[in-house]
């Protein structure tokens, strides 16, 4: 849900600019970040 509500708000910010490839990369990266957090509490609870 945050997740979501902040690519909206980065997407929002730079949809209208000539950074919105920046903006997309960054989205990409954020989204990365936030899978390699969740897996890694996932192999947390694992072991």
């Amino acid at each position: 849900m945050f997740e979501d509500n902040f690519v909206r708000l980065l997407w929002k910010r730079y949809e209208n600019t000539k950074d919105r490839y920046s903006a997309m990369i960054l989205m990409l990266f954020y989204s990365g970040m936030r899978s390699a957090d969740l897996l890694r509490i996932e192999n947390k609870k694992l072991t």
